[in-house]
């Protein structure tokens, strides 16, 4: 049981992370355009009586008090003539509210006015307007009702879908998701979305909603630095031509672009999103116990992949060492002839997770090995090698699971021979971290996933001696709904490349506050599927664990084979 043992103890590391509210009472200046607004307006008189209500945020960060919500009828994706437009105003929290507006179905929601800079701690000096279509029920206020640029973004298509789904608005944003998803890498609809959503530690459980929650001020920081401007033809692009459009996809690369220039001002992402987390409680508290989003929820590079570019830096050798950038591609070089000749290079990880990096020659066959070694960093001289291999084609040295920013060293070295040309490349063999699970949602969509061959636990020695093969680790959230059923599957199983008699163990541990509880844990011989029935009354959040097991393999040849599967969930 030292596999179980020291995961709970990693998670209770985790948990303990998450536990301190990470909301601050630091001020920030909220001097701005109209610094004394009034107070939320209800509609006007005339205004119908019954039909549906409709609350919710207004963002691009929150709009200042004052701002404009304004919102009108849709008939087939299109405005309504012959009802009107009703208008209220924002709250000091940038909420707006109409308690009844005569009608239900589909409608246009648009906010005009000032709005508080996250990024600056300030309001705006220029004023902005976002749309977002939603639907009125008779008697309840609309869940998905909020207003921001990704509201905004998807606004146009989602007008279009109505008129192809004769208002049908579950059918039309259904439509339209799969391209929104393939664009953004978010899964929720951004009608969802509120950055000043309180989270609970030890008791809030939907940890999907709240990693977007945590993206969604990142997001629209980025948009304020860079992206504004390309937002009306990236709207129409995505309503023209969803997520392959040129201008759908110019919009999103311009976010990235401002997300990079607001990063290069900060050590880390982490940072960077704790300022702007400083900012909005300053101007924005929080509810006592309440707190932001905590870091082991994931940030923007890793929701959506928008992480900076890799620079490969110096071409190694005495001159420096040459970064190799994951899945970016070989990096490659030469290695002149005669004896001793070398080329050096880093992996410094992106982010938590298992890495292998891979020597090539290029198609050529050299007249001599190409010894290929890896070191920790830390080392000096020639440092502890953890792994060498010497090849004329190509070869694989693994490393161990990375925290995000840890760093490992590489060696080409030609001990003779003529000239030849190498390339490095670093391949991601794992999903997370033992403390950076990845959090996926199975009973929504499934979740592919891989680990490496071997080393990759990171844990204490006595422990990786026997067991250091690539693992990958997860949260996932199980709602209210009863009999579910959790599947691991599809495993890479009878290929000649994997060891025989290889197992896959699969470890399923329920969070109970700071506690933790083993729900299953056993390994799946050959390709047998790991199944889990949930009972009713077993919601929660749960950790889970895929650990390609070669404990009874010996020797250290390593070996670039990546381990894949399928989680997935099946309710009734």
């Amino acid at each position: 049981m030292k596999n179980s043992t020291l995961v709970l103890f990693s998670l209770l590391a985790v948990l303990a992370g998450c536990g301190g509210d990470s909301s601050s009472s630091g001020g920030t200046t909220a001097a701005g355009p109209a610094a004394e607004q009034p107070g939320p307006e209800q509609p006007g008189p005339g205004t119908p009586e019954g039909g549906g209500a409709l609350s919710g945020a207004a963002q691009k960060g929150p709009f200042q008090a004052g701002a404009t919500a304004r919102l009108q009828r849709l008939v087939n994706g299109a405005v309504d003539s012959d009802t009107a437009a009703l208008e209220t105003t924002v709250d000091e929290r940038g909420r707006y509210a109409f308690p009844e507006t005569g009608f239900v179905g589909p409608a246009l929601l648009t906010v005009s006015g000032f709005w508080f800079d996250e990024g600056e701690g300030q309001f705006s000096g220029e004023p902005v307007t976002l749309s977002a279509v939603v639907f009125l029920e008779e008697g309840e206020p609309a869940a998905d009702a909020n207003v921001n640029v990704l509201s905004d973004l998807i606004s146009e298509r989602l007008m279009a879908e109505l008129a192809d789904h004769n208002d049908d608005y579950a059918a039309a944003l259904a439509s339209l998701m799969p391209d929104y998803r393939e664009l953004t890498g978010l899964r929720r609809p951004p009608g969802q979305l509120d950055m000043l959503a309180g989270f609970i530690p030890g008791e809030t459980l939907d940890v999907g909603f709240y990693q977007e929650v945590r993206v969604l001020p990142l997001l629209s920081a980025a948009v304020a630095e860079n992206g504004l401007p390309a937002l009306e033809a990236g709207r129409a692009g995505f309503a023209r031509g969803g997520a392959d459009d040129e201008d759908a996809v110019a919009f999103w690369d311009a976010m990235k672009t401002g997300y990079g220039t607001l990063l290069a001002e900060y050590p880390d992402e982490e940072s960077l999103v704790a300022d702007i987390q400083q900012n909005l409680s300053g101007q924005y508290p929080l509810n006592e116990g309440e707190g932001f989003p905590p870091a082991s929820l994931g940030a923007l590079s890793e929701a959506v992949g928008f992480a900076p570019a890799c620079s490969q830096g110096p071409d190694g050798g005495e001159e420096g060492y040459r970064r190799v950038c994951v899945d970016a591609g070989p990096q490659t070089t030469s290695l002149a002839s005669g004896a001793a000749n070398a080329r050096d290079f880093y992996l410094e990880a992106p982010y938590g997770g298992s890495f292998t990096v891979r020597l090539s020659h290029d198609g050529q066959t050299p007249d001599s090995d190409t010894i290929f070694q890896y070191r920790r960093a830390g080392s000096s001289g020639p440092g502890t090698l953890l792994e060498e291999c010497s090849t004329r084609s190509a070869c694989t040295v693994a490393s161990m699971s990375l925290r995000k920013g840890e760093r490992v060293y590489l060696r080409a070295i030609a001990n003779s021979g003529s000239e030849r040309s190498v390339s490095v490349e670093a391949i991601l063999l794992s999903d997370g971290h033992w403390l950076e699970p990845v959090i996926i949602e199975p009973f929504l969509a499934p979740h592919q996933g891989q680990v490496g061959s071997r080393d990759g636990s990171l844990a204490p020695s006595d422990y990786a001696a026997e067991t250091a093969n690539s693992h990958a680790h997860y949260f996932l959230y199980l709602g209210k709904t009863a009999g579910r059923t959790l599947v691991v599957d599809q495993f890479l199983c009878g290929d000649a490349i994997l060891p025989p008699g290889h197992s896959t163990r699969v470890l399923l541990v329920k969070l109970l506050g700071r506690d933790t509880e083993v729900v299953s844990e056993r390994s799946v011989r050959r390709c047998e599927g790991f199944r889990h029935d949930f009972e009713a009354g077993q919601a929660g959040l749960y950790y889970l664990r895929v650990h390609a097991d070669y404990q009874r393999v010996s020797g250290l040849s390593p070996s670039s084979a990546p381990y894949r599967f399928r989680i997935r969930g099946t309710q009734p």
